[in-house]
């Protein structure tokens, strides 16, 4: 576990269903091996998903 973590966040939304985006965004993540599909706590005390071995 690290010490510290990256977060991406918009800049500006430009859609009506933010968690739609969101999942959305995950599962191309998850597809290209960038991030776990599963939660854990390698956020520091709130949960994440973690980095996974093809990042």
């Amino acid at each position: 576990m690290s010490d510290y973590t990256i977060s991406l966040v918009p800049k500006v939304s430009r859609y009506a269903v933010d968690e739609v985006v969101v999942n959305d965004i995950l599962k191309w993540f998850v597809s290209k091996d960038i991030v776990k599909a599963e939660l854990s706590d390698c956020t520091l005390g709130n949960s994440g998903y973690a980095i996974s071995d093809g990042a």
